[in-house]
């Protein structure tokens, strides 16, 4: 079986084969080197303890925990008027549906969510935003990703013309293909068969696996280019990594002496 989402984009990636996918999944959720001990498991307990709930001028540096590189700038630019239009869409987007299970008018609130942004602040940074508050309908949409679909590595960006256009194409291909029920019970699977070394992968959902195994085979390509040795699909997979170990910790009220 084959994950075949980009193959029909021109200068997107080939058909990947499960056996691949499985070993670059298992390779990021056990790697200090990815964003899953930072950005994905973090999020678990950020998000039951509300944190995503709100909006606030800090809000733009979670993005950091994927490497999105918001800075201090960003925060001053967050601007009460653009926290309530970043808010507004968050709330168009259903909070526990998946990407493929939204009607069409759903899917363009998912475009609209990653469309958003200000002066230093675009897609990719947006995406990581918002993909934090609403995991099982945004997807990351960064320079690899584009790779992946064909598209310029800007085609995120406020630098490339056609941006929303090129959201919109990457957002329904991502959603059209895990419609398919083959497709899905495929992702299903193969979230299912990493579980053995890392139980933690159950907090995953579909489209962000989907992301992964996409994001870390285009890395594979990039890396190939520049020369590289080490990569995902050959990384021997580390120890796994457990989401009770990034819970929050409470200050206590006195210190034990």
């Amino acid at each position: 079986m084959f994950i075949d989402v980009t193959a029909s984009c021109k200068g997107g990636l080939p058909p990947i084969s499960l056996e691949d996918a499985r070993a670059r999944l298992r390779a990021y959720l056990t790697s200090s080197r990815s964003g899953y001990a930072t950005f994905d498991l973090p999020s678990v307990h950020a998000r039951r303890a509300g944190l995503f709930s709100t909006v606030s001028p800090w809000s733009v540096l979670y993005a950091n925990a994927l490497n999105g590189r918001a800075d201090a700038t960003n925060v001053a630019s967050f601007t009460p008027r653009l926290r309530r239009e970043f808010a507004s869409r968050v709330a168009r987007v259903p909070e526990d549906v998946s990407l493929e299970e939204l009607p069409a008018r759903q899917r363009e609130a998912v475009v609209d969510l990653a469309h958003f942004g200000f002066k230093g602040f675009w897609g990719p940074k947006t995406t990581k935003l918002a993909s934090l508050y609403r995991p099982h309908a945004v997807p990351v949409l960064d320079r690899q990703l584009a790779r992946a679909f064909g598209l310029p590595p800007n085609a995120f960006s406020v630098a490339a013309g056609p941006r929303r256009a090129n959201i919109a194409r990457v957002v329904h291909s991502l959603a059209d293909w895990l419609a398919e029920e083959q497709n899905r019970t495929l992702i299903r699977g193969l979230r299912q068969s990493v579980q053995e070394d890392t139980a933690s992968a159950v907090h995953l959902t579909p489209v962000r696996v989907l992301d992964i195994v996409l994001w870390t085979t285009q890395d594979d390509r990039s890396s190939r280019r520049r020369g590289k040795v080490t990569q995902w699909v050959d990384m021997q997979a580390g120890p796994p990594i457990h989401a009770d170990a990034y819970r929050a910790i409470a200050v206590a009220d006195k210190h034990p002496t």
